[in-house]
C-alpha cells in the first residue's frame, strides 16, 4: 500500500490548475443537488461512494473537494497506477494492492485510521473499477461497507459522474 502524503501547496496549486484544465475540457459542468444538503458535525466523517466511469472522474472528485472544504479528503487508487502516477500521493490518493486480501485489508484498516480524525473523508468507488453508469445492474466491491462497518458514526453520500456530447464541441459533465 502507497500511503496518502498530503501536501498543502500542492493541493493548492493542483485545484486551481484542475478549475482551468476543466474550464477548457468541458462546454459545463453541472451540478445536481447541493453541497449544502449534507449535515457536517465537528468529528464525523463522511464516506462518499462514487462511480468511476472515466479518468475525468478523478478530476471532477477533486471539484467537488473543493466545494466540500469541512472535509479532508482522500481516495483509493490501484496500487500499480499510483506507482505511474505518484504525484497523486500529494492529493490524499492512497495505493492498494488489489491483487490480494492482505492489501484490501491493509487499506480497510489505514481507512478506518484516517476516518478516526475530526473532519476526514473517504471518496471510495464502489464498484472497485471502471464500469459504466448505464450498467446494470450495479455490483459493489464489500470494501465501502466493511470500512463503515468500522466506524461508530458516519455521514454517507455517492456521487455519480456522467459524460454527454449533446450539440457542443465538448462534451458536458455531469455530477
Amino acid at each position: 500500500m502507497i500511503r496518502a502524503q498530503k501536501s498543502a501547496v500542492v493541493e493548492r496549486w493542483f485545484r486551481i490548475w484542475n478549475r482551468r484544465f476543466l474550464a477548457k475540457s468541458f462546454h459545463r459542468v453541472h451540478l445536481d443537488g447541493s453541497p449544502d444538503m449534507l449535515p457536517c458535525k465537528e468529528g464525523i466523517p463522511l464516506i462518499v461512494c462514487t462511480s468511476h466511469s472515466s479518468w475525468w472522474d478523478l478530476l471532477l472528485g477533486v471539484h467537488l473537494m473543493e466545494i466540500l472544504p469541512q472535509w479532508d479528503s482522500y481516495a483509493p487508487m490501484d496500487q500499480r497506477q499510483l506507482e505511474r502516477y505518484r504525484f497523486f500521493s500529494k492529493l490524499g490518493v492512497i495505493g492498494v494492492d488489489r491483487s490480494n486480501l492482505a492489501g484490501a485489508r491493509e487499506f480497510s484498516d489505514y481507512a478506518h485510521e484516517l476516518l478516526s480524525y475530526p473532519d476526514k473523508a473517504l471518496w471510495i468507488t464502489a464498484q472497485g473499477e471502471f464500469a459504466s453508469t448505464a450498467l446494470r445492474p450495479v455490483k459493489f466491491q464489500p470494501g465501502a461497507g466493511a470500512i463503515a462497518g468500522s466506524l461508530p458514526r458516519f455521514y454517507a453520500s455517492t456521487a455519480v459522474f456522467d459524460y454527454e456530447f449533446w450539440s457542443e464541441k465538448k462534451p458536458e459533465a455531469f455530477i
